[in-house]
């Protein structure tokens, strides 16, 4: 198997010229008044009552955002502006909270620990997954392709219109009956099946002149109307058929056979999907080592004295 070493260093100049972009940016639409730069802190954005909003908060925040979020953001002053403002807001809340010693509460402090711990691990999978060797997805994807032909298999598909009449109570069984089967005499008349679907289906699919959108295979439809039409040949028109919609008249239009994929189509979902489960595979096995070892055991007496403390 061909293997390729996939490096975090180009990822992380990735993060790192990403930053530098979102700083360009930031002062760009923010303007030019700016205060003197602290180390590690950034330029100030707003400054209000003893608290600060600098470049480095804002960036913290456009961080988290993804890179079309970040650019609709920055192309957007007035909201730019309004993130700075909330961020001030978030950050005099937090202040307060502080002040009152909040996070000193047992919830909060439990919280706070398993937010960080959870960020962490999140952050340590990151990593080993950055270091993985990743496989030869297309000589794989190809291998699969030829070892597996049943997996790849397109059922025959159809081009379809119909006219429906729906029936939604015991009433209206009799009249739409009557009415569909006089549709039914003026196609064997030479009626257009396109007229009269615009003029009487009460499908969406009217508009169209009955037709449906794509390609449908008979799995996709309501079973006694799948029936109705792999028993048609291209071209021919049903008689009356009742699906739990109500009745309709079918017009075959086209079909393909079933056939197998071709490579070039399965290729992209097959590749991902091998690589999906090649890092959930690595990732897995790399976590075994920090499970407890099998000759560590739990001590069941203080975890029965734990759970029976009122």
């Amino acid at each position: 198997m061909a293997l390729r070493i996939v490096s975090g260093f180009a990822r992380f100049n990735v993060v790192r010229v990403t930053r530098l972009v979102l700083c360009v940016a930031v002062l760009v639409v923010m303007g030019p008044a700016w205060a003197e730069d602290a180390p590690g802190v950034g330029a100030i954005l707003l400054s209000d009552r003893g608290i600060d909003v600098t470049t480095l908060d804002l960036e913290r925040e456009l961080s988290v955002l993804t890179p079309a979020e970040q650019a609709t953001l920055l192309a957007d002053q007035a909201r730019l502006t309004t993130l700075v403002r909330r961020i001030y807001r978030d950050k005099r809340m937090l202040a307060e909270a502080e002040a009152l010693d909040l996070d000193r509460s047992p919830a909060v402090e439990a919280r706070l620990y398993k937010a960080r711990r959870d960020l962490m691990i999140l952050a340590l999978r990151d990593h080993v997954e950055s270091q993985l060797e990743t496989p030869d997805a297309s000589a794989l994807a190809r291998e699969q392709y030829a070892t597996r032909p049943a997996d790849f298999q397109a059922p025959e598909e159809f081009r379809v219109s119909h006219i429906l009449l729906k029936v939604t109570c015991e009433a209206e069984r009799e009249p739409q009956r009557t009415l569909i089967e006089s549709l039914q005499a003026r196609l064997a008349a030479g009626d257009d099946f396109a007229e009269l679907a615009s003029a009487h289906s009460q499908d969406s699919s009217a508009a169209a002149g009955g037709e449906l959108p794509d390609w449908v295979t008979a799995d996709a439809l309501d079973p006694a109307f799948a029936e109705a039409l792999k028993a048609l040949s291209d071209g021919e028109i049903s008689g009356v058929v009742e699906s739990r919609f109500g009745y309709h008249l079918i017009h075959r239009l086209a079909s393909r056979p079933a056939r197998m994929k071709t490579f070039d189509e399965v290729q992209p979902e097959l590749e991902a999907s091998i690589l999906r489960g090649y890092t959930r595979t690595r990732l897995a096995e790399a976590e075994q080592p920090y499970w407890p070892s099998e000759t560590a055991q739990v001590d069941t007496v203080v975890l029965d004295a734990f759970t029976t403390t009122p």
